[in-house]
């Protein structure tokens, strides 16, 4: 049985169900009170004992039926719940990719306009490469990939320390500059993944082909 509580947030179609359960058992308990009390040498027995299975059948079905609906409706909310996970972490990983993309270009800019030492441009225009590659670990086709998985928040999250490493060198000392190169090589990584599994199995579709042919 649906509870008070969660009514409000089960369908109608469950609640439904639920009360004709109840009602079902209560029928139930009530038949059977009634062939206890009852004689039970006569035919009107015989015929309660049948009705009683019928019911027991139907209270059977009934409950197997609910508890399908319930299942259902569970899984159904936990598809939900990803799906909005999924959707506050594209926003977030989005969030990332344009902070890397203005640390890319603020030193493009200063770098442009003789600030900084203009040999520090390709940092900049790294670190613009790194939030493009971002962009795309978030297509469609890279998500079918890697199963869903390409929206990594802790690869993002690194990708953007890494990307400020690099900001911070490329305006004070030049070794840290080189942590553009492992934020590349984070940002890329899923599109890579993605694309072997992609020729992997267009690879295994030719062989079928080839098989049936």
């Amino acid at each position: 049985m649906v509870s008070d509580d969660v009514r409000g947030e089960t369908p109608p179609a469950i609640v439904t169900r639920a009360d004709q359960v109840e009602d079902m058992r209560t029928r139930l308990r009530r038949m059977q009170a009634e062939l206890r009390a009852g004689s039970r040498t006569d035919a009107v027995y015989d015929a309660a004992v049948d009705t009683l299975g019928n019911a027991t059948l139907d209270l059977l079905d009934a409950q197997a039926q609910l508890r399908e609906m319930l299942i259902a409706h569970r899984q159904q909310l936990v598809t939900e719940l990803l799906e909005k996970e999924r959707a506050r972490a594209r926003v977030r990983m989005w969030q990332l990719t344009g902070a890397v993309a203005l640390l890319g270009t603020v030193l493009v800019v200063l770098a442009a306009t003789g600030v900084i030492v203009r040999s520090r441009l390709v940092i900049g225009v790294s670190l613009l490469i790194v939030a493009i590659l971002m962009a795309v670990s978030m297509a469609s086709w890279v998500a079918r990939e890697l199963g869903g998985e390409s929206v990594d928040l802790r690869r993002g999250i690194l990708t953007v320390l890494l990307a400020t490493l690099a900001f911070v060198g490329a305006l004070s000392w030049l070794p840290l500059g080189y942590a553009c190169l492992l934020a590349l090589a984070l940002a890329v990584a899923p599109i890579v993944i993605a694309a072997r599994a992609e020729r992997r199995k267009a690879e295994q579709t030719a062989l079928r082909g080839r098989d049936r042919g």
